[in-house]
């Protein structure tokens, strides 16, 4: 009780427009700077506004606590607003955000108009109907976190934030699949082996497998029929005085938080999927690598390349240098063979040159440190790309006789559909179109690919 106490002083310190109810009735209002959030009965949780960046965002949080105890984010891609937005729980039952000019945006997606709203001490935000059903909670819509007692259930999914500062969706995100997997992928990539990077090796445990965390910080997954399949943490964690939580962190990795509430101090990580902080994909963009150097991960680029964006390693590495031309008469593409000691190649796209080891390619060189390698040794992809760039796609057709702008158009839709990023890939609708001519078709980007280091 005397933790509850102090919690709910620490909260009105730091919120003192809070209003501590924990039914929210129709026609109730908040506001950035009074009465900017509804508490749930002991003060613990809240839910409305919070500050972000140069504004103001809407989600749960524990209340008088820093911006990292944002426990469930509403329209998390949306720009903050400003301080003079106010939030509604309008009269007949939606709760939306409306601006000074008076748009409406809607802050949850309801099946039927609500009567009553709670803010309860698990940290769930709920709708009721006027029969006292619940039409509408926060817990069925998680972000990035998992407090006790919730669940990620099958097809749902967990998405990182940006970083600590910024909840907007990052890169990576947490999946409990139908076939009962827990898995993580990096975002805009397919449910499928290869890009995964964590995986809870239950595969055919059947569908409607939970992800589940007890106030006790113990993590688990159960089946159907409610038999445990899987414990993460072999077992819980006090429960005095301590609140638990699981959150899927801007570095990929999930992890276990606990906090004793009567003691100022951070958050203690006290499980992780992995200790390993180059496990997850993509960290470093397109032809970066991740090294792990002590504890941390740190992103480089592969010789001859530099960031794109200095201190942005998600934004990948481009070339400094200019590539070789294709106007080589010989048939033959140069390239200069550098080793990279411990690192593991992500991507498979590549594997053409799977027949070129470093010795053949050493006796290649003939003692000029420059390895020519046959055409149809090199990487098809950037052997074309090349040829665009330098205007010389003759090459590409030798003696044929082809129509250079249907050539031009046909050179340039393979390089979009080949790129190593699916996301980038044009849909098979805009395919047709291009090569039709009905739409214009933008420069590709060169070919890259992904890098990680073991």
């Amino acid at each position: 009780m005397a933790s509850i106490i102090f919690f709910l002083l620490l909260a009105l310190s730091f919120t003192a427009s809070a209003q501590r109810q924990t039914n929210i009735t129709l026609g109730s209002s908040l506001t950035p700077i009074t009465n900017s959030s509804w508490l749930s009965p002991s003060g613990l949780y809240a839910f409305g506004f919070f500050r972000q960046r140069d504004g103001y965002s809407i989600g749960v949080f524990l209340s008088g606590i820093s911006l990292k105890n944002v426990v469930w984010a509403a329209r998390r891609d949306d720009a903050p607003v400003p301080s003079n937005a106010t939030l509604l729980f309008t009269s007949d039952g939606r709760v939306v955000l409306r601006s000074a000019q008076g748009d409406e945006t809607p802050i949850v997606s309801a099946s039927q108009p609500a009567s009553l709203a709670s803010m309860s001490d698990s940290g769930n935000f709920v709708l009721y109907n006027s029969d006292r059903q619940i039409i509408w909670q926060s817990f069925d819509h998680p972000t990035d976190t998992l407090l006790p007692t919730q669940q990620l259930k099958a097809g749902a999914e967990l998405f990182s934030p940006v970083s600590e500062t910024d909840l907007s969706t990052g890169i990576y995100r947490l999946k409990m699949q139908h076939d009962g997997h827990l898995v993580q992928y990096p975002v805009n990539t397919p449910d499928t082996a290869p890009y995964a990077y964590f995986a809870s090796g239950t595969y055919g445990a059947g569908d409607n497998v939970t992800l589940n965390l007890d106030p006790d910080g113990r993590l688990y997954l159960l089946n159907s029929t409610g038999f445990n399949i899987k414990n993460f943490t072999a077992v819980g964690y006090p429960m005095k005085e301590t609140i638990n939580m699981m959150k899927l962190d801007a570095d990929g990795i999930f992890r276990l938080y606990s906090r004793n509430l009567t003691r100022n101090g951070n958050w203690s990580a006290v499980w992780s999927s992995t200790s390993n902080k180059c496990d997850p994909k993509g960290s470093c963009g397109l032809n970066g690598y991740c090294v792990m150097k002590g504890k941390e991960a740190e992103c480089t680029c592969l010789p001859g390349f530099e960031f794109v964006t200095q201190g942005n390693w998600t934004s990948g590495c481009e070339r400094d240098f200019h590539a070789e031309s294709c106007n080589d008469k010989n048939g033959s593409s140069t390239y200069t063979m550098e080793e990279l000691s411990n690192t593991e190649w992500e991507d498979v796209s590549y594997s053409v040159l799977s027949s070129t080891t470093k010795d053949n390619c050493k006796l290649k060189q003939n003692g000029t440190g420059i390895c020519r390698l046959p055409e149809d040794e090199a990487v098809l992809e950037q052997w074309v790309y090349q040829c665009f760039l330098d205007g010389d796609m003759d090459k590409l057709v030798g003696d044929e006789i082809v129509e250079k702008k249907q050539l031009d158009r046909m050179v340039k839709v393979g390089l979009w559909c080949t790129l190593d990023e699916p996301s980038l890939r044009p849909s098979m609708k805009k395919v047709l179109l291009m090569l039709e001519g009905t739409v214009e078709i933008p420069i590709p980007p060169s070919p890259t690919s992904f890098f990680t280091a073991i």
